[in-house]
This record gives structure tokens, C-alpha cells and sequence, in this order.
């Protein structure tokens, strides 16, 4: 006679709707159904979302879990379902220095479930018991690779032996691993988290498959003050929104999305809401903590099955309160001889530093110089300011290697940045201490940010007395102590021109003489970026500030003779021709302008043109003759006054470079405005110009075939 389960069907509905999701058309026999159960109250009431929860009753989701959160973290958690389903569970983790350790138990009981045949009630019954333990490992992954720009990302991993039993009809066990990874990122209250669960090791019944769970999620913390202008909380933020995406096998993908609300550091409220869901998507919740213990209720109403209602409880053990079980213990430390006491006995050595953000533990290294007959039994690591005592962290045998701490004092308040001492004491069994051994401490806040500003927007350092330098105005944000800050030049194409630096306290204005790293002055009509960066003693280094753009003037220059002039390198004619190019209007208004200037007025300006040495020297001349007159024209409409200037073409005979090589030639094909000392007239221009035109029409005869670029 064949048997059916007829009621065997509901109670796995009953788990299909605890773990608030919906069904699929995918096909496939699922095991290990009662893993898919959402582990507790909160999770439950935030719709399911919880990769990024930290909540003891959940962290088989996420195992990296393990390894954040308070030292000490036990939670209970019963359910129950449709059809008097129980589902309970047990759970505790520990967090030290070596990272997270983690246990769990977790059993679902169906009750008494009829059998029946095809046609008729057998009158037996069966009880459906499932089980799973569960052990689990997290760290940080900056402490296994040892590599500080891993702060706060963490790893996990977990391992489960569970075993599903349809009394005496059928049973089987199985073996299954779960990966984790959480980030704290370094945006403020923003964190998220991957992981892949259910992962099927061993099965003794090949048939079955794993219920395999891909799950990823984020949550971002925000605080209401200061727009409530009052606190909410103390500690923790006022608000969290959570969102997550899962893929079961053998369902369909899920989107969950949550809000929790805290207030009073003692009251939650919350809600969820599941996407792509058929039934229950709404759910809501609450939540009491006070004394390290946090009792959690959701309400999930599920269509026609009815409402599920959940109690979660949990209990955490603070940092503060280990230590204070540490400081106990020292004060049974059982009678022993006086020691002989050696006065090099205590030593510790460490950076001296603490941040608020990223949570280091103090890196202070025991270094103990014992006496043959002093008997170590306890440590005392203590945090002074001035002669108050902040904070006391204590415990039995030898202090370790490297000293734990959460940045808070002993009331659970996060230190202000400033100035401490550290001093480490140890005990011997009698009690009698040794000399401590002490050393200064700076906790410091957030990481520095920075901005910077100039006088001006342009600058000439050619020493002409006008604009010659750049004054820099630095600003450094934040409650660091600054040990160091640099302002970095970068030319248009990104490469480093020139490093200001200092120590401590950035000064309130930087002045730049336009001079590079080189000692060379930076080039002419150009553009250029400076950007401000700072780290703290601590050595956290802020991001750059933003780009300020800075550009560099015509520069007034004097040659070997004395003679002062402007180079006009950057204007550029057509081939062979002296028609001045369009992109080389820009410089030449400037050039107007500078020569507008007052203390410059008093000069007449000599255009000069010259050339390298291909081709002609006749073809040469009459060519750098056109162009420097071309220039003298534009700078006369341009409003320069037309008595003040001339021109005279030099072709090839002034090279400044070697004529062997391209960027030799390139320099001598220039023009040049040269401040004369004496006065030039109209009539002397137009003579010139007279002359200059006969020459170029006898000229051109002869350099016809010559098409060098120039």
C-alpha cells in the first residue's frame, strides 16, 4: 500500500511562509527545508533583510558576523507556526583578539502528522524532528594578511551538521558550509555584506539537494541630530535602512527591504517589506533593550494561513564589563612570598595612537624583564588624562601582546580626541605591583579633510615686481592632531612640479615663488593644479582636496645683454606663410595687456622675428620680417599704441638652440617682444615697411619651392 504524507504538505508550507519567501516554478527536491527559517524577531520584522544585521540569532546568514559586534553575545529564539510547528534555537558567540567564534543549535518539531493512504486515514502518525549544529569562524581580514588598508572588512565561514527524520520512515543527515564577508566602508554609516550559505558537503541521501542560498545586502546609520536638535540616542543611530537580495534554490529571487528606529537607547520600531513575494509582504516589529539584554517581537500577517508572531531574545556582554570580571578576578589572587622586585620589569612600546574611526586596538608590545622569583598574576592596563583615571582593562597571568581596546571610557563613551597616557602594571601573587611603565597616548577623530584656496587666479614670476608669487590659503577640517600637510603642483598633463611641505600646524597662508623642485621657474601661459593633503599623527592620510586651477602670466624676461623682453613662443603662423593662427589670439590679447600695463608704458616694444635655418637665408629673413610685422599689426588693434612699437625680421641669424634637432629648430622659431630703451617713430615704422615690401616681392622669386614647416 502506498503511504502519502497528507499533512507532512502543510507543515512545509508552514516553513515556506516562516522564511518569507514564495515559492517557484523551478523543480528539484529540496532538503534541510527548516534551514531556510528566518533565525529571529528583528530579522523577521525588517522584512528579512539582515545580511548586514548584527543579531546573534542570525548570524549563520552572514558569518563574518562573528567577528564584529561586543565580546560576548548568547541568544534564544522559539517560534511558533501554523499546526503548533515548533522551530527553536540556541545560539552564542565570543569575539577576542585571535577574531569570532560561534555555535549554534537549532531544532524544528512538527508535532504528531496522521498518515493516511491513498483513499482513507491509516490511523498512525508520525513525529517529524529536523536538528542542525552549527560552528562558525569570522576575523578581520586586515589581522590574517596583516595589511591595514583591510580595516574592516571581514571574513567568515561556518560548518553544519544537521539531520532531518520522518520518525520511523525515513531519515538522512548531511553536512553543509556557509562563506561570509562584511564591510564597515569608509563612507560613515554605510556597510555591507555577501554571502553564500547551505553549500552542500555530504548528504547520505544522494537524491536530495541543498537548499543553497546567495545573499547580498547593505545598510546605511544615520543619526537625527542635529536637525531633532535634541539626541535620540547616546549611542548607535537614531535610524537604519537595510535592503537585501537573495537567490534560494528552488525559488525565486527576493528583494527585502527594512527600516528600524531607535530611541531612548533602550526602544526600536520597525518594519519591512518583501518584494516579489505572494503572500505576507508587509511585516512589522518592536524592541526592548536595557542591561545588555534585547527582547524582540514581529507581527507577519501571511493572507489566509494567518499571522505568525515571533519572540527573539538576546544578551551582550560590553568590553567594559570583561574587564571589569578581569579586575575581579585580581582581587582573589592568592598569598605568595613577597617578591624581590626588579625595577626593568615592565616595558611596552606601541605607535602612541588611537582612532576613533578605524578602531585599532593599541599595538603596545609587552616586553617583560623578570625576576627568577616574581610570580606574574595579573595585569592592569590603565588610561590616564592628566590624573583621572578614563578607563581600566585588566586580567589574570600575563598581559598580551597586544592590548584590546574599543576607544571608550569606563562609563562606554567614546574618548574625546586629545592627549592621554597609557600605563601598563602587572601583579604578582601577593599582590604586590611592579613599577608601571608608561606612555603617551593621542586619540584622534575623524580623518582629516582639506580644502585650498590662492589670492589670485594667475601669477608671473619673472620678477618684474608685478605678481611675482602665489599666496596659498590651506584649511584642514576635523579634530586632528596634524603632523603633516603638502601642497602638490601638477602641470596640465599630471605630472608633479613642485612639493610644499610641513610639520604640525598648517599655517594660515603658503606663499609660492613659481619655482619648481628643480629650481627651474615653471613655464609661461600655462595651466596648472594644487591640491592639499594632510595625515595625523596617527598616520591617516586625508584624501586630496579638490583640484584648484592656477595659471601662470607672460612673463617680462632679460637676456645675457640685459635687454628685457616677452616671448611669444606659443604663437604659431600657417606653413610658410605670416598669418597668424586663431589659437594664438589668447596669448597675444594677454600680450596687449601686459604691455598696457603702467610700469610698462614708459618702453617702446621692438617685435623681432626669427627663424631656424632650413631653407634660404634671404627666404628666412623676409619671412621672420612678415611675421614679426603680422604681430606688431594685430598688437596695434589690439590698442597698443602704434608710436610705441616697430619690428625687425632676424631670420636664422639669433638661434637660441642647437639647429640639429626637431625641438632646437622649435625654439628658434619665435617671436619676441624686446622693450627698447629709445623712442620709435610712425616714420620709421612706415619706412621700414616700405622697404620690407620690395624685398619681399624680390625674394619670393627665388623661394617659391621652398615648404619647410616653420
Amino acid at each position: 500500500m502506498k503511504l502519502a504524507f497528507a499533512n507532512i504538505s502543510l507543515v512545509l508550507l508552514c516553513l515556506a511562509v516562516g522564511t518569507a519567501y514564495a515559492s517557484s516554478d523551478e523543480s528539484g527536491t529540496a532538503d534541510a527545508e527548516f534551514l531556510k527559517i528566518v533565525g529571529s524577531a528583528r530579522s523577521v520584522a525588517l522584512g528579512g533583510s539582515y545580511t548586514v544585521l548584527d543579531d546573534i540569532n542570525n548570524c549563520w546568514i552572514n558569518p563574518a558576523m562573528f567577528a564584529y559586534g561586543k565580546p560576548i553575545t548568547v541568544g534564544l529564539n522559539s517560534i511558533v507556526y501554523f499546526q503548533n510547528v515548533l522551530y527553536n534555537s540556541v545560539n552564542a558567540a565570543y569575539k577576542g583578539g585571535f577574531g569570532g567564534l560561534g555555535i549554534g543549535f537549532t531544532m524544528l518539531d512538527s508535532g504528531e502528522i496522521p498518515l493516511t493512504t491513498d483513499s482513507s486515514d491509516s490511523g498512525s502518525s508520525i513525529d517529524k524532528r529536523d536538528y542542525a549544529i552549527t560552528v562558525g569562524y569570522a576575523r578581520e581580514l586586515s589581522d590574517i594578511l596583516k595589511a591595514n588598508w583591510l580595516k574592516n572588512l571581514y571574513v567568515g565561514m561556518n560548518l553544519q551538521y544537521y539531520s532531518e527524520n520522518y520518525g520511523s520512515l525515513y531519515s538522512y543527515w548531511g553536512a553543509l558550509a556557509g562563506f561570509g564577508i562584511y564591510y564597515v566602508t569608509p563612507v560613515e554609516g554605510l556597510s555591507a555584506a555577501f554571502s553564500v550559505i547551505n553549500v552542500k558537503l555530504y548528504a547520505t541521501d544522494t537524491a536530495v539537494v541543498a537548499p543553497l542560498d546567495i545573499k547580498g545586502g547593505a545598510r546605511y546609520d544615520l543619526s537625527l541630530y542635529p536637525f531633532t536638535k535634541i539626541r535620540l540616542n547616546q549611542s548607535g543611530p537614531d535610524l537604519s535602512f537595510l535592503i537585501d537580495l537573495d537567490k534560494t534554490e528552488g525559488m525565486d529571487p527576493n528583494v527585502m527591504t527594512g527600516v528600524e528606529f531607535h530611541f531612548l537607547d533602550m526602544f526600536y520600531l520597525r518594519g519591512g517589506y518583501r518584494f516579489l513575494h505572494d503572500t505576507g509582504s508587509y511585516s512589522f516589529g518592536a524592541g526592548f533593550s536595557i542591561f545588555g539584554f534585547e527582547l524582540s517581537y514581529s507581527f507577519s500577517p501571511y493572507d489566509e494561513l494567518g499571522v505568525d508572531n515571533q519572540f527573539s531574545l538576546s544578551y551582550s556582554i560590553d568590553q567594559a564589563t570583561v574587564d571589569g570580571w578581569g579586575k575581579s578576578l585580581l582581587l582573589v589572587a592568592h598569598a605568595a612570598k613577597p617578591p624581590a622586585m626588579d625595577s626593568n620589569l615592565v616595558r611596552i612600546t606601541g605607535s602612541g595612537c588611537y582612532s576613533l574611526i578605524r578602531k585599532e586596538d593599541i599595538a603596545y608590545t609587552n616586553s617583560l624583564k623578570l625576576a627568577s622569583d616574581f610570580d606574574i598574576h595579573g595585569w592592569v592596563f590603565q588610561i590616564f588624562q592628566g590624573s583621572n583615571l578614563i578607563r581600566e582593562i585588566g586580567g589574570i597571568q600575563l598581559p598580551p601582546e597586544v592590548i584590546p581596546f574599543d576607544g571608550k571610557d569606563s562609563n562606554g563613551n567614546f574618548l574625546a580626541p586629545g592627549k592621554y597616557e597609557a600605563r601598563l602594571t602587572v601583579r604578582d601573587t601577593n599582590r604586590m605591583q611592579g613599577r608601571y611603565n608608561a606612555m603617551p597616548l593621542l586619540v584622534v577623530g575623524e580623518v582629516p579633510t582639506t580644502e585650498l584656496k590662492t589670492d589670485k587666479p594667475q601669477f608671473s614670476p619673472d620678477g618684474d615686481g608685478f605678481e611675482d608669487t602665489l599666496t596659498f590659503y590651506p584649511t584642514i577640517h576635523g579634530n586632528n592632531m596634524i603632523d603633516v600637510w603638502k601642497i602638490t603642483i601638477y602641470n596640465d598633463k599630471g605630472v608633479q612640479l613642485k612639493v610644499i611641505s610641513g610639520r604640525g600646524v598648517v599655517p594660515k597662508e603658503v606663499v609660492w615663488d613659481g619655482t619648481m623642485d628643480d629650481g627651474k621657474v615653471i613655464p609661461q601661459f600655462s595651466k596648472y593644479t594644487a591640491t592639499l593633503t594632510a595625515s595625523d599623527v596617527c598616520r591617516h592620510e586625508s584624501a586630496a582636496s579638490a583640484p584648484f586651477q592656477i595659471k601662470t602670466d607672460l612673463y617680462i624676461q632679460k637676456d645675457e645683454s640685459g635687454h628685457l623682453y616677452i616671448d611669444l613662443e606659443r604663437v604659431e603662423f600657417d606653413t610658410d606663410k605670416y598669418t597668424i593662427r586663431t589659437n594664438s589670439f589668447d596669448i597675444l590679447n594677454r600680450a596687449a595687456e601686459v604691455l598696457n600695463r603702467p610700469s610698462v608704458l614708459k618702453h617702446n616694444i621692438r617685435v623681432e622675428g626669427h627663424t631656424d635655418n632650413q631653407g634660404g637665408a634671404e627666404y628666412n629673413l623676409t619671412l621672420s620680417d612678415n611675421r614679426a610685422k603680422a604681430v606688431m599689426n594685430y598688437l596695434i588693434n589690439a590698442n597698443v599704441l602704434s608710436n610705441r612699437l616697430s619690428f625687425q625680421g632676424y631670420g636664422l641669424t639669433r638661434p637660441r638652440a642647437d639647429n640639429s634637432t626637431p625641438e632646437g629648430r622649435q625654439k628658434n622659431r619665435r617671436v619676441e617682444l624686446v622693450f627698447d630703451t629709445g623712442n620709435t617713430s610712425l616714420e620709421q615704422n612706415f619706412t621700414h615697411s616700405v622697404i620690407t615690401t620690395v624685398t619681399n616681392g624680390i625674394t619670393n622669386v627665388f623661394t617659391n619651392a621652398v615648404s619647410n614647416e616653420k
